[in-house]
């Protein structure tokens, strides 16, 4: 199966060389794990450093907290927006005229922007602010199949990025059940220091490693450490 690199440092020797093609990947984990920046240095890392167009979606953040963020890893969005090469679509401005975005509205707005970028990756940060879209679980539960299902047959390499309440793995637990793969990422007290963890729980398609691993924050991005596990 082709492999979709992340351009993450450390992180594609953990799931034999990157991400399988066409798969959908939630990344979850609690407020300041650094699920954003993983989804925003997997679009912006195929963009530069391979040739593949992406398309990330901002949910609940705007815009200019992106770009604000981007600089200060001096990835190029905006040069690259430029260049069609990535294409930022904020939906929280759409949200202030139109109110919620659901999964049916979210689709209209991929497959056109898609059809302007030929774009292979995408992002969506985050699927809480789509949830609140629906009345029930069991609602949310079967939209958000056919969601999934629409990017795998649309031909995308995705990552959909979810908070977690602490505890959990997942905002509603059924979520790991619907994707390809499930990446959590935590902040958490290691022997008297916070450090930034991630654990692979799941990838169809592939082997992968089991264990967590650190990672920082660097100047340039996510640096994992593939070589450390925390026990």
């Amino acid at each position: 199966m082709k492999r979709i690199k992340s351009g993450i440092e450390g992180f594609d020797v953990l799931c034999e060389g990157g991400l399988p093609e066409n798969a959908t990947t939630l990344v979850s984990g609690p407020a300041g794990s650094a699920k954003s920046l993983l989804g925003l240095e997997f679009i912006y890392r195929g963009a530069k450093n391979y040739g593949e167009t992406g398309i990330l979606i901002l949910v609940e953040e705007p815009r200019q907290n992106l770009y604000r963020a981007a600089r200060r890893y001096n990835f190029e969005i905006e040069k690259l927006e430029k260049e069609n090469k990535i294409l930022v679509l904020d939906i929280g401005e759409i949200r202030a005229r139109e109110d919620l975005v659901d999964f049916a509205a979210l689709k209209t707005f991929i497959a056109s922007a898609a059809s302007q970028n030929k774009a292979t990756r995408i992002v969506i940060d985050s699927l809480s602010g789509i949830g609140v879209a629906y009345s029930s679980e069991d609602v949310l539960r079967k939209e958000m199949f056919k969601f999934v299902r629409f990017l795998t047959e649309a031909g995308f390499t995705s990552i959909l990025i979810s908070e977690a309440p602490e505890g959990k793995l997942t905002k509603y637990d059924f979520e790991k059940f619907l994707v390809d793969g499930l990446i959590f990422l935590n902040y958490e007290n290691v022997k008297g220091e916070y450090r930034r963890t991630l654990t692979i729980y799941k990838m169809r398609f592939t082997r992968h490693d089991p264990y967590k691993h650190p990672f920082i924050i660097s100047r340039s991005g996510i640096e994992i450490d593939p070589e450390e596990v925390i026990f």
